[in-house]
This record gives C-alpha cells, structure tokens and sequence, in this order.
C-alpha cells in the first residue's frame, strides 16, 4: 500500500518501494530510509522482507574490584 505521512517525521512511500529497515518504534511502527528520506512509518502498511537482527546479548560480568 502507498502511504502517505501526515507528520515531518513520518515517511512517505508507495507500493513496491523498498524500505531499509533501521529499528523498531514499538510495536505498530518501525524507522527505516527510502530514496534517501528517513522517518518512521506503521508497519501493517509493509511486509518486512529481511528483518533486523537480534540484539547483542549482554554478559553480566561482575565489576572488578581492588582489595588493598
């Protein structure tokens, strides 16, 4: 579907266009790029083609401490 952005911070496009995925915005909307435009878009307008990759896991390493 084409959609069209009410907000300057949303991103217009059209159908068949293909957006770079950049993150996330919660559960309904996501950030990406298009023809060099950035913004967010909601995401029941695009099939997301190649997700992004999960998140780095991590470690819980214990802070180390010097003991005189």
């Amino acid at each position: 579907f084409d959609f069209e952005g009410e907000q300057s911070d949303e991103l217009s496009f059209s159908e068949g266009d293909v957006i770079q995925l950049k993150e996330y915005v919660g559960d309904e909307w996501a950030r990406g790029e298009v023809n060099g435009h950035g913004g967010i878009f909601p995401l029941n307008f695009v099939e997301v083609v190649e997700d992004l990759p999960p998140a780095p896991v991590q470690k819980s390493v214990p802070n180390k401490v010097a003991l005189p």
